[in-house]
């Protein structure tokens, strides 16, 4: 019963991130080019990021995932960098880390980030696919996801036999709200001029 219902709750999730999806992105997009460029400015200028790792007092719990096949996230067109940049919260994943005001990047969204480059634009900068691609391998290592997978995936028609397993995730939203909650802490303090 407990899965059935997770298993609804996704596919009603699946209805509204596609509905969401057909609304064009492309103003929030170079907005967040603009916000990510005042960040770099004010980062430069004082509010330097120590390196420590701060505990958010948020909880993040769980939500179960099927992973499963997709005709979204597709590579080289407008559609596809839309579905690429949806997840990203305000901001783009730059927020204050702790009660220090200093600012970081969320390591998630930089793994999207680093997706959504290799995806859309991998020629443009090969220096940065290969960072990009650093960055998923030592995350691989560093969260590794021991969720065992069925069969040989190399022999596997992902036509025919879409669905992979199910897997407990942390809640990407919750994740996502935070970040939003962090970035705007940013812009506040920004705005104020400490």
């Amino acid at each position: 019963m407990l899965l059935a219902l997770s298993y609804l709750s996704l596919a009603l999730a699946s209805v509204w991130v596609t509905w969401t999806r057909s609304i064009p992105h492309i103003e929030e997009f170079i907005m967040l080019k603009h916000q990510r460029a005042q960040l770099a400015i004010s980062h430069r200028s004082g509010m330097e990021y120590s390196h420590k790792q701060t505990k958010d007092p948020t909880s993040i719990g769980n939500v179960i995932l099927p992973f499963e096949e997709t005709v979204h996230y597709g590579t080289g067109d407008s559609v596809s960098r839309d579905e690429w940049f949806w997840g990203f919260p305000q901001g783009g994943g730059w927020a204050l880390s702790g009660d220090s005001f200093e600012t970081g990047y969320f390591s998630m969204y930089h793994e999207l980030h680093c997706l959504e480059a290799i995806a859309i634009k991998p020629w443009e900068e090969p220096g940065h696919t290969g960072h990009c691609l650093t960055i998923m391998r030592q995350s691989a290592l560093c969260e590794p996801d021991l969720t065992l997978e069925r069969g040989d995936f190399v022999k596997r028609d992902f036509e025919l036999d879409r669905e992979g397993p199910t897997r407990m995730c942390k809640d990407w939203e919750a994740v996502r709200t935070m970040a939003t909650r962090k970035w705007n802490l940013w812009e506040q303090r920004r705005k104020e001029g400490k």
